[in-house]
């Protein structure tokens, strides 16, 4: 048996104690340059966050990120 094509995709999840799931991973179109926020396959998660598919740019998920930790760490102070 042969292999035609061989590739290592990298996939993180994020989720929450009800089992709900966001996923971040190269973008399909463009791996090298984009990434991809999306809702995990399946009724419960795109129920909780709705059908979630952003593409970003290393940059703006950067952005997204420090902007994300920085409303949470208000909140938690007050």
């Amino acid at each position: 048996m042969t292999m035609s094509k061989t590739w290592v995709e990298t996939i993180r999840r994020v989720g929450d104690e009800g089992g709900e799931f966001l996923e971040i991973l190269p973008c399909p179109e463009a791996p090298k340059s984009f990434l991809e926020l999306r809702t995990v396959e399946g009724e419960k998660s795109r129920g909780y966050f709705g059908n979630l598919n952003l593409h970003m740019s290393p940059d703006l998920a950067r952005g997204i990120g420090m902007a994300l930790i920085a409303a949470a760490d208000e909140m938690q102070k007050r």
